[in-house]
């Protein structure tokens, strides 16, 4: 049996290796369909569907993104930094300060691309959980 023992060596390590392999495989393949079930949770008609922001062209912010920077908010309203910084400014563009830094929430951003201010929209909000509620 000693004969057999140093083949043995090389035949357990390329097993360990494929098993291995295998697993990483079966990992990331049940990593992918987890994220692929996210994003049908979020999807409309999903549990997670967010109907807050059905039609703003936010639906793609992850829904646990509560506030945006104004880079974020730059590329989701295609502007220049310097034009967001002006909404801000002169209030048409809700926002808060958080020392020198400014942050906009999805639903002052959602309130703003609707052409409301933040009390319009919180009563559509606000109309709309009482339709569910109804329902």
């Amino acid at each position: 049996m000693s004969n057999h023992t140093p083949q043995l060596g090389p035949l357990i390590a390329n097993l360990e290796a494929a098993l291995k392999s295998a697993h990483a495989a079966q990992v990331a393949a049940l990593e992918g369909l987890r994220r692929l079930a996210e994003q049908a949770e979020c999807q409309p008609g999903g549990e997670r569907w967010d109907w807050e922001l059905d039609g703003s062209g936010l639906e793609g912010v992850p829904p646990d993104v509560g506030v945006l920077t104004v880079k974020e908010v730059m590329k989701f309203l295609r502007l220049s930094e310097n034009v967001v910084y002006e909404l801000v400014r002169t209030r048409q563009l809700p926002a808060m300060r958080i020392g020198s830094q400014i942050r906009i929430t999805r639903r002052q951003l959602v309130a703003y691309m609707r052409g409301m201010d933040a009390d319009q929209f919180d009563a559509l909000i606000h109309r709309r959980v009482e339709e569910e509620v109804g329902r």
